[in-house]
């Protein structure tokens, strides 16, 4: 993480990042509720992870670009 981003962005990408966390640790099995726009959706944990994931990915990148 670049020091040098806003605190703000820095802080979205820690919350993204401990979300994918605590997704990771649940059982492949469990239903979970995805936010989407406005509306809530049931997903696969999998599903949930790998949306995270990509979200972190962008947010990583948005800093980076930031920081220069």
């Amino acid at each position: 993480m670049a020091s040098s981003s806003t605190p703000a962005l820095d802080l979205k990408v820690h919350q993204l990042d401990v979300a994918c966390a605590e997704l990771k640790s649940l059982h492949e099995t469990r239903a979970v509720y995805e936010k989407r726009g406005g509306i809530f959706f049931r997903t696969t944990v999998k599903a949930a992870v790998k949306s995270q994931q990509k979200e972190l990915e962008k947010a990583k990148a948005l800093a980076k670009k930031t920081a220069v």
